[in-house]
């Protein structure tokens, strides 16, 4: 994140003065100005502040296109758990027996960043990318897991972020193009609308 500049030259009284010298105390102490939170209220779900680095270490990047404009979200492991939470069982190719994961389902993401359509491109820390038309998302759809069995997973067990679907509750969820949707060691979104 480049840190702010502070230009000397200018000469400014009264209350601009007082103004700028409080948007640039705030703009050092908080990361940026003139916004005072990290995050952003979107109805009952808070987001990080677009393009605002988290306290704690980075584990997904969002970034949604919109034509020429962009944003970035930066999520952490706080960021994530602080969305609406979702948990359910099921049984994977890739695992042995039941498995439980927790995590945010990301047609919540997509609502909470205001997305409705468009393209999401998954991609894992090692480049596996698979797109996913916004229109598939489903409320009882993919999860984005952070917890396997109740616990953190690492990137050697799929983690530290996992797309997983509800496998077991219908045959939807069992083909090979959901298969290639679910995407472990996944560290980034992007949307193209």
């Amino acid at each position: 994140m480049p840190k702010p500049h502070i230009k000397f030259g200018l000469s400014f009284s009264g209350p601009a003065l007082a103004g700028i010298g409080f948007a640039i105390f705030a703009g050092v102490s908080m990361g940026a100005y003139p916004a005072l939170s990290d995050n952003v209220q979107r109805g009952a779900i808070t987001i990080p502040q677009p393009d605002i680095a988290p306290k704690g270490t980075v584990v997904l990047t969002v970034t949604v296109a919109d034509g020429a404009r962009s944003q970035q979200y930066l999520f952490d492991r706080e960021n994530l758990q602080s969305l609406p939470q979702d948990t359910f069982s099921t049984t994977t190719i890739w695992t042995e027996g039941m498995q439980e994961f927790q995590g945010v389902r990301i047609h919540k993401l997509m609502q909470a960043l205001k997305v409705e359509q468009g393209m999401l491109s998954l991609t894992a820390i090692n480049d596996y990318m698979v797109e996913m038309p916004v229109a598939d998302l489903r409320a009882d759809g993919a999860l984005i897991a952070y917890l396997r069995n109740g616990a953190p997973m690492t990137a050697r067990d799929k983690g530290p972020l996992w797309v997983v679907f509800p496998y077991d509750t219908d045959p939807q969820w069992r083909t090979e193009t959901v298969y290639a949707r679910s995407v472990w060691q996944l560290d980034r979104i992007a949307v193209e609308r």
